[in-house]
C-alpha cells in the first residue's frame, strides 16, 4: 500500500452501522416555530417587512384623507410646511375655483360671457381676398357661415371653416347657446410680407412680396334663424301699399262694399 493510499484512507470518515440514522421524511408545516433556513433569509424577511409597512401606510393615507388634511393643518400651525407645499396648496385652491371645461385652462364658470373672439393664425394669402370672405360670413348665424365656407371655391375657405367650427365649440364651452350664435363681426389684419428677389433679364432684378393675413371673428348671442326670417317677412309686408295685395299683419278696418256691378 502506497503512501498516497494510506493518506486517503485516513481522511475518510469512520462511522459504524449503529451510528448511521435512516432518513425520515418530515412534512413541511407553516405553523411550526422553526422556519426554513435559506441563505439570505434574514435579508428577504427584512425587505418583505419594510414593503408591507409602506403598503399599509399608503393604504391608510388613501383611505383616510381627513387625517392627512388634519396633519397638514397642524403642520401649518406649527410652521413646519415648506414654501413649495404652500404654493402647491394655493394652486390647488385656484384650480378648484376655476371651472374646467375640456381640460385645464378652461373658462371660469363664475363669470358670465356674452361673446367670444377667435382668430386664425397668419397664413399665406392676400388680405383683400380674405376680406371678401369675411364680408360673406359677417352677420350670419354660425351654422350658415360654416355652410357658406363648405361650398366656397376660394382657397382660404377651408381654413376659415375650421376656424369657425373651433370658435363655435369654444363659445359653447363658455356657456353661450349654440343655436343663437351669430358672427357679429369679421375683420382682417395684415401679417408679415416676405420679400424675395425677382430675377429679370439684362442684369435687372426686382422684389417679390409674399403677403400674409389673418381673419378675426366675434361671436355673440343673437336672434335665431327663424326669428330673423320672421323679421324680414314682417318688414316686407309692412312695405306693401297696393290695394290688390292683402296685408296679413294688420286687422281689416272699415271694409268697403266691394264690387258694385
Amino acid at each position: 500500500m502506497s503512501a498516497a493510499s494510506r493518506t486517503l484512507a485516513s481522511l475518510r470518515p469512520r462511522c459504524s452501522s449503529s451510528s448511521v440514522r435512516p432518513a425520515v421524511a418530515r412534512p413541511f408545516s407553516t405553523s411550526s416555530s422553526r422556519s426554513l433556513q435559506l441563505p439570505g433569509g434574514k435579508w428577504l424577511k427584512n425587505v418583505l417587512g419594510s414593503n408591507m409597512q409602506n403598503l399599509e401606510a399608503q393604504t391608510q393615507t388613501v383611505s383616510d384623507p381627513d387625517a392627512e388634511r388634519a396633519k397638514q393643518v397642524a403642520a401649518q400651525k406649527e410652521g413646519q410646511t415648506s414654501l413649495f407645499e404652500e404654493r402647491a396648496q394655493e394652486l390647488d385652491k385656484e384650480k378648484g375655483r376655476e371651472g374646467v371645461a375640456g381640460g385645464l385652462g378652461g373658462p371660469d364658470r363664475t363669470k358670465t360671457y356674452t361673446d367670444h373672439k377667435y382668430s386664425t393664425a397668419e397664413f399665406k394669402t392676400s388680405r383683400r381676398r380674405l376680406n371678401d370672405l369675411g364680408r360673406q360670413i359677417s352677420g350670419k348665424p354660425i351654422d350658415s357661415a360654416i355652410l357658406q365656407m363648405v361650398f366656397s371655391q376660394k382657397r382660404p375657405s377651408n381654413r376659415i371653416k375650421s376656424t369657425l367650427a373651433l370658435a363655435r365649440d369654444h363659445a359653447v364651452a363658455k356657456g353661450l347657446q349654440r343655436d343663437r350664435l351669430v358672427v357679429s363681426q369679421a375683420w382682417v389684419t395684415k401679417g408679415k410680407y416676405l420679400k424675395r428677389q425677382d430675377i429679370k433679364g439684362r442684369g435687372r432684378m426686382g422684389i417679390k412680396h409674399h403677403p400674409s393675413a389673418r381673419l378675426n371673428v366675434l361671436l355673440v348671442e343673437g336672434p335665431t334663424f327663424e326669428q330673423s326670417q320672421n323679421k324680414k317677412r314682417r318688414k316686407r309686408l309692412s312695405k306693401i301699399r297696393s290695394a290688390g295685395a292683402v296685408r296679413e299683419d294688420v286687422k281689416i278696418r272699415n271694409p268697403g262694399p266691394g264690387w258694385t256691378w
